[in-house]
């Protein structure tokens, strides 16, 4: 089972047994709130999932919100009242005589606060659960404490459900368009908050136990007369640094085996090149004429005429100062990175989203621009960055880092690339850098970093600002071509060419969604001018406003609201119509026309072929009389029944109508 399946398994579990869910949700919130004990007890991930859940409407908000302040009032009661009793005993009682520290840090914090505390510490780790055993220890009055717990117990509950709600919202929104999507959405959120509330009981409980093990390994490896056993213990020992040199070994493996996972992907595997191409196309809707300058401009910092010289200036600055060893490695590094790249490039041959270059460069895979940045700029940042100290380092890296992000991100909105081409190229040039930083662990350099840096960066900056200035206009223009477009004639298109259009709708992961029920090439005025007289009503495009009133809930009828926004090969529909479905009261057949990139020949001008899909939309209720819009299945009949009556509405108009499918109509406009 994949996690996505068991990731659907417990949300139908919790779904069909919602008793279950209060349960969990009141348990876990008056257990964060015990004395001590909160600090193991995962609230955080549990209410957000709740609140998510509640977002989908698989949860009813009222049961939970009041589960979740309940199971607080009683935590934090239950602390107040074991404090209240015990006093300062409680610091000789297993297990709270382990947590003194804990207990000081919170009595501190009570006296600095008063009564104030009490709400402010909830919000607080670490803290929160041990506030309430401390204002009972320290003589805080009943009746006071009982009015804060509670006020406090809703704010609680609600920063923590409230938001997470918006989010199941979202991820709802996002499931309708592209399930795939949003299941792996919802597993990466899962993963994260895992992670940080793993990452907090690793911190406090885990890592300290784990090093006395790792001495304990290392100290017994030490007295075994093998020299494998004394290599691990040298590692466990971080001795000069070999902890440290094998996790920098092991990041630079991954980089290789997930660019050689991209090869195997891109020769085998369609989907690769599917997604590419509508994770591109959908990045060209947003292309604009200040954006192209931009990109135009973060693109030719990585040009090779830019990047050349910065790489020698760096290589000779290290001869001259008799560093023949740095020059050395960075001369590898360069050299090889710049070498690699042509030759995958002339072994994979893989086609460019546009054609720009000649000779080898005129393949896609691996981003050259991506490789060269990451190898030359990221390798010479790793040189002169390794004496800094670590918050200065880490501000080094984290902008040299968002430099390269821009560059590569540029090379796919420009369409010089494909996504997989500039993660390939940052894989393999990542792997050469850390690789670098391998081989320069735990050595001294002893550069005169700063002045060689300043050195370098004048000469990069120098050659960026003379290429900018007379190339700039001339690289503009070269990527700001129009996506070519295939013409064929009316008889080719009919007689087969259709096949040549996508089945179904592609959704950004290369996956297909609902197929496509219609191929016209009727101009888009007459043909919204016969679905409006069959009745079908068009909405206005309004990403902004589709998406609001679909996060927020509604009230209503399914008429009155927006269909949900989707996308076709990364682009948005041309045109969205809704009507009523008659045979499903209460739900309506929403009718979205598609942009291809093929053309039928005319006598005049060339007429854009059109494709159409349908889906079916209901309105879900949830509590207070709101309600949400969700995708309903629609039966192959159904479907089949849509598609006829599109067509015989276009057909209306003198469009030549063909049945290539049980569900594919062809209408040719004749002109």
């Amino acid at each position: 089972m994949t996690i996505f399946g068991f990731l659907q398994m417990l949300v139908d579990l919790i779904e069909a047994n919602p008793t279950w869910a209060l349960l969990i949700v009141f348990l876990v919130s008056a257990g964060e709130a015990l004395f001590v004990v909160g600090l193991f007890v995962p609230s955080t991930v549990v209410l957000v999932a709740a609140g998510t859940m509640v977002g989908m409407g698989k949860l009813s908000f009222v049961p939970i919100f009041l589960a979740a302040t309940f199971g607080a009032v009683v935590g934090d009661a239950v602390s107040f009242w074991f404090g209240h009793i015990w006093k300062e005993r409680v610091r000789q009682v297993w297990p709270f005589s382990r947590y003194t520290l804990l207990l000081d840090k919170g009595e501190t914090f009570f006296q600095r606060h008063g009564g104030k505390s009490v709400f402010i510490g909830r919000f607080i780790p670490g803290v929160k659960s041990v506030i309430p055993g401390i204002a009972g220890m320290m003589g805080m009055g009943m009746a006071r404490f009982t009015v804060i717990n509670v006020v406090s117990a809703f704010a609680w509950a609600g920063a923590h459900i409230i938001p997470a709600v918006a989010l199941g919202r979202g991820f709802d929104l996002a499931h309708s368009a592209n399930p795939r999507l949003a299941a792996l959405l919802v597993g990466v959120l899962v993963v994260l908050v895992l992670a940080w509330y793993l990452t907090r009981l690793t911190l406090a409980f885990t890592l300290p136990r784990l090093d006395k093990a790792r001495l304990w390994i290392a100290d017994h490896l030490k007295t075994k007369d093998s020299s494998i056993a004394g290599l691990a213990a040298r590692v466990l020992l971080n001795e000069e640094g070999a902890f440290v040199a094998f996790c920098l070994a092991i990041l630079c493996l991954f980089g290789l085996a997930g660019f050689a996972l991209l090869v195997v992907n891109l020769m085998f595997e369609p989907e690769l090149a599917a997604s590419d191409q509508t994770i591109s196309t959908f990045l060209q809707a947003l292309r604009n004429g200040p954006g192209d300058r931009v990109m135009v401009l973060v693109t030719m910092l990585a040009d090779s005429v830019t990047l050349t010289p910065p790489a020698v200036a760096f290589v000779a600055i290290m001869l001259a100062l008799r560093r023949w060893r740095l020059a050395a490695m960075a001369t590898v590094t360069f050299i090889g990175a710049a070498i690699f790249v042509p030759l995958a490039k002339s072994l994979l041959q893989r086609p460019r989203p546009m054609p720009h270059y000649s000779g080898a460069e005129a393949f896609s895979f691996p981003s050259g621009h991506a490789t060269l940045s990451i190898a030359i700029i990221g390798g010479i940042v790793v040189i002169l960055a390794h004496a800094l100290p670590t918050r200065w380092k880490s501000v080094v890296y984290a902008t040299t880092a968002a430099l390269l992000a821009l560059i590569a991100l540029s090379r796919v909105y420009l369409l010089a690339h494909w996504p997989s081409d500039v993660i390939a190229g940052l894989l393999f040039g990542g792997s050469m850098v850390l690789l670098l930083a391998f081989l320069l662990h735990g050595r001294e350099l002893g550069l005169p970093a700063g002045k060689v840096a300043v050195a370098v960066g004048l000469v990069y900056a120098g050659t960026c600002a003379i290429h900018i200035d007379r190339r700039f206009g001339d690289t503009l223009a070269s990527y700001s071509r129009p996506l070519p477009l295939d013409t064929i004639s009316a008889d080719d298109w009919t007689g087969g060419g259709w096949r040549s259009i996508p089945r179904a709708r592609v959704l950004f992961d290369g996956e297909f969604a609902e197929p496509l029920i219609l191929q016209t090439d009727m101009p888009l005025p007459a043909l919204k001018t016969a679905l409006e007289k069959a009745g079908w009503r068009e909405h206005a495009a309004n990403l902004f406003f589709s998406t609001l009133s679909h996060t927020l809930p509604a009230v209503g009828s399914i008429t009155d609201l927006p269909p949900l926004q989707s996308y076709n090969g990364g682009r948005p529909a041309l045109a969205t119509f809704t009507l009523d479905d008659t045979s499903r009261p209460g739900t309506r057949l929403v009718l979205n026309i598609w942009p291809t990139f093929t053309t039928i020949a005319g006598t005049g001008t060339n007429a854009p072929l059109v494709t159409a899909s349908v889906t079916r939309e209901a309105l879900e209720p949830l509590p207070f009389g709101y309600g949400k819009t969700k995708i309903a299945p629609l039966e192959p009949d159904a479907e089949a029944k849509a598609a006829r009556s599109v067509a015989d509405a276009l057909a209306t108009t003198g469009g030549r109508m063909t049945q290539p499918g049980p569900s594919l109509f062809l209408i040719a406009s004749g002109a």
